[in-house]
């Protein structure tokens, strides 16, 4: 009787661990977390599985050669956190499948991924690495300058849009009247960037567009956008090489160094907006809305938001063509008929004594 019990005891374990293995191997892990997240923000990861309660294990956190958290359902308390440098983990907001992070800073920009694990059979299973970006957010909307405030119909309106400096450099949009202005009539601005200082370049005039991309090795980044030059790197400067002759505390250094190794922020390329007003449709309130959108990243995924956004609008009062003569022309008209008033007498004296020539005398 009892030899009996054990072979059915331990027939339900092998069905059980039969089950447990098709399961896991079965098993789909996806981690789900913004993409672009603004310095100071918060950025909650989900780690999304189908495992049955009674079969998870544990479920881990990691990032780019770190562990955040790990839950362990057995244990108590469950959660146990781990030191992580660029933010803050909020324990208040834990579970066994999230974890929200606060104070993002751009250090903790790097790959995350979760991992999932079953208790029978052993087995674990990871979720693909998901990039996080933490950005340097603009401190102020994009600033839009013309030369003259009003435009004639038939002419051209010309403006410049830059934004404030922020790393990755944004990409800056035109619009008109809520509508998108096509990349032709569009310009765009280079920068020849140095070490350490950014010199405007560019002709002005429309050429093909390359990628332009910079290094700043001393602090350790890279930024792109498109401009009007090809490739270009920089080299740090000769001095940069040499040791340093001043003695510093162990404090010191380690402050120096994460000074070097952070992002500056960047100042982008202004681009230029050229359109002729004779191709826009004449409003009828006389004035077109010209807005300028500044957004990091330059384009999301569908359901993502950007990490910053910042735009300006003004206003451009549109007058119809003048049809009254120039200037130049009615002065030339008004000379000329003063001139014609001046000689007047002499013209008279002139014709009358002709006119007695000519009479027959007797």
């Amino acid at each position: 009787m009892v030899s009996t019990q054990k072979w059915w005891s331990l027939a339900l374990l092998l069905i059980v661990v039969n089950q447990g293995r098709g399961q896991a191997t079965d098993v789909d892990v996806r981690l789900s977390a913004p993409s672009w997240v603004a310095r100071g923000g918060s950025a909650t990861l989900r780690c999304l599985h189908q495992v049955p309660p009674q079969l998870l294990y544990k479920v881990e956190f990691l990032s780019s050669g770190s562990k955040l958290l790990q839950y362990v359902r057995e244990r108590v308390p469950p959660y146990t956190n781990y030191t992580f440098h660029g933010g803050k983990l909020n324990m208040s907001l834990v579970t066994e499948n999230s974890i929200t992070i606060d104070n993002l800073d751009p250090t903790a920009s790097g790959l995350y991924w979760c991992e999932v694990s079953l208790e029978t059979p052993i087995f674990t299973a990871a979720s693909p690495p998901h990039q996080l970006t933490v950005v340097y957010s603009q401190k102020h909307p994009p600033i839009i300058t013309f030369g003259k405030p009003d435009v004639v119909v038939g002419g051209l309106l010309r403006a410049n849009c830059t934004s404030a400096p922020a790393a990755p450099a944004p990409r800056l949009t035109w619009y008109i009247d809520n509508e998108k202005v096509p990349e032709e009539s569009i310009r765009y601005f280079s920068y020849r960037v140095s070490s350490s200082t950014r010199n405007k370049g560019g002709s002005g005039y429309r050429h093909r567009k390359h990628q332009h991309r910079y290094i700043a090795p001393e602090f350790n980044y890279t930024a792109k956008y498109w401009a009007l030059v090809s490739e270009t790197t920089t080299h740090a400067p000769a001095n940069m090489t040499k040791q340093s002759k001043c003695t510093l505390k162990d404090g010191q250094n380690e402050d120096a160094a994460k000074i070097r190794e952070k992002p500056r922020e960047l100042a982008p390329p202004p681009i230029s907006l050229w359109v002729s007003i004779a191709e826009l449709r004449t409003p009828a309130h006389g004035r077109l809305q010209l807005t300028c959108t500044s957004t990091i990243p330059d384009e999301v995924g569908p359901g993502e938001r950007f990490a910053d956004v910042k735009k300006q609008t003004v206003t451009v009062a549109v007058n119809e063509l003048s049809l009254k003569r120039p200037r130049s022309e009615t002065s030339y008209a008004n000379a000329t008929s003063t001139g014609l008033h001046q000689f007047q007498p002499i013209l008279l004296i002139s014709c009358g004594i002709l006119l007695y020539e000519l009479q027959p005398h007797y």
